[in-house]
């Protein structure tokens, strides 16, 4: 069973300041490496 899955999720309004964060999660089949994550800070102008 392959079970890929991608989760991408955006907030661009942070109570208390103006800042937005992306955090994108990649979810493999592998049940040893099942989460990969990655948070990036964004700017914003």
């Amino acid at each position: 069973m392959n079970n890929n899955q991608l989760i991408i999720t955006k907030k661009n309004e942070y109570k208390g300041g103006g800042n937005g964060y992306k955090i994108i999660e990649f979810n493999v089949s592998d049940p040893a490496e099942n989460l990969f994550a990655v948070v990036t800070p964004i700017k914003k102008q």
